[in-house]
């Protein structure tokens, strides 16, 4: 169940003994330093481990003779939850492969490749909507269906009612950890001792949400 802004920022009040808010004083002056607190958490628990929860699978539809797309959705702080990076053709089920950037620069500024498969690929650029550019070669011959499978954190929370996906204890414990530290401990949990509870919440709950995806922490010697 997903926890919204209003919920997690009275979470972390009732931790540091203050008032709880609801929707007509959420936006007073010290619930929005929390707010902000709770943002910078949540950045950080989902930055710390590819969670499951923020895991999704964005369609790029080509084109005959078109090289560059967007992947619309796909925000400034996606990544690949795949370590190879790689993207799914569908239509014609073959796999399409990065290419370092100066390699693929060279390759198309030195050889004439006329409209085929895609094989390579490589990501530049940013939109106007934040999303990344997606260049293709050889440029497509015709229509692929092309799926990444990319973990793609949600954005900041603003109103009361925005909601969030990942585990809420290790977000709340990372934004009273900071909230500590911002107004000084005043005979409560010291905040060496919060930051300490934190680390530990998180690496439980990367903990149990690997055992989903075994597979992808199973190393094997080449």
């Amino acid at each position: 169940m997903s926890t919204t802004a209003l919920n997690i920022v009275n979470a972390v009040l009732a931790r540091l003994r203050e008032s709880q808010v609801n929707s007509s004083t959420f936006s007073n002056t010290y619930p929005q330093l929390i707010l902000k607190f709770v943002n910078e958490a949540k950045q950080e628990v989902e930055d710390a481990w590819d969670w499951t929860a923020l895991r999704q699978t964005k369609t790029v539809a080509t084109m005959a003779a078109t090289s560059l797309y967007t992947v619309t959705g796909a925000g400034q702080r996606y990544r690949f939850y795949d370590r190879r990076k790689i993207i799914w053709n569908a239509t014609n089920r073959t796999w399409i492969i990065p290419w370092p950037q100066g390699q693929f620069e060279e390759a198309v500024q030195t050889y004439t490749v006329n409209n085929q498969i895609p094989n390579w690929y490589r990501l530049i650029g940013i939109n106007s909507s934040g999303d990344p550019g997606l260049e293709l070669y050889p440029t497509p011959d015709g229509v692929y269906s092309l799926k990444l499978g990319l973990v793609i954190p949600q954005v900041d929370l603003a109103a009361y009612s925005d909601t969030f996906d990942i585990a809420s204890l290790p977000v709340e414990l990372g934004a009273w950890a900071r909230a500590i530290a911002e107004r000084g401990e005043d005979g409560g949990t010291g905040t060496a001792e919060q930051w300490q509870m934190y680390r530990s919440c998180l690496g439980d709950y990367i903990a149990m949400d690997a055992q989903h995806v075994e597979d992808e922490i199973i190393w094997e010697v080449c």
